[in-house]
């Protein structure tokens, strides 16, 4: 769709493109009197006079169609350049979004490890210099054994006997 200011322009210049209007026009008077304007000749049979007819000047030039029209001008540009702006600053912050979206998921996707990066002197990302890594983890400690009171104790599982003295069985 073209712009207002397009339009504008556009309509100035068919304005002033096109000198006063000549035109002919002819008035057909019919066999019942009635009287008909049209831009091409009678028919047959009927009463023709011809007309012409000229419209006047506008009587503008083109400076004064710029001096009429440039504040309307002015107020357009002006218009455009503030969305423009408007523009560029939610296109800025929605890259700014993104970059920060990007780095957690980077961050993310490395299990919880923060990965880092170096810059290089040509711009690139340089591999991680090699750091130390941590030696292993000892395992987590046993679960202590539950000593349940709610559940009785089955009474078909096998029981070991509690030997107080062991020297007493022989």
């Amino acid at each position: 769709m073209p712009t207002p200011r397009v339009l504008v322009v556009s309509l100035m210049l068919a304005l002033l493109a096109v000198p006063g209007g000549a035109a002919e026009v002819y008035s057909c008077v019919g066999a019942d009197g009635t009287v008909s304007f049209s831009d091409q000749p009678c028919k047959e049979g009927v009463r023709e006079e011809r007309r012409d007819v000229t419209l006047p000047a506008t009587g503008w030039d083109s400076s004064e169609i710029r001096e009429r029209n440039q504040p309307l001008l002015d107020e357009y540009d002006a218009r455009q350049a503030q969305q423009r702006e408007e523009r560029q600053a939610t296109e800025e912050q929605a890259r700014e979004r993104r970059q920060t979206e990007e780095e957690q998921e980077a961050y993310d996707d490395t299990s919880g490890r923060q990965v880092q990066y170096l810059i290089c002197p040509n711009g690139r990302y340089c591999p991680p210099p090699p750091w130390p890594r941590p030696g292993h983890r000892p395992p987590p400690p046993a679960p202590a054994p539950r000593n349940d009171d709610r559940f009785p104790p089955n009474p078909r599982a096998p029981m070991s006997i509690p030997r107080d003295n062991p020297s007493s069985l022989h």
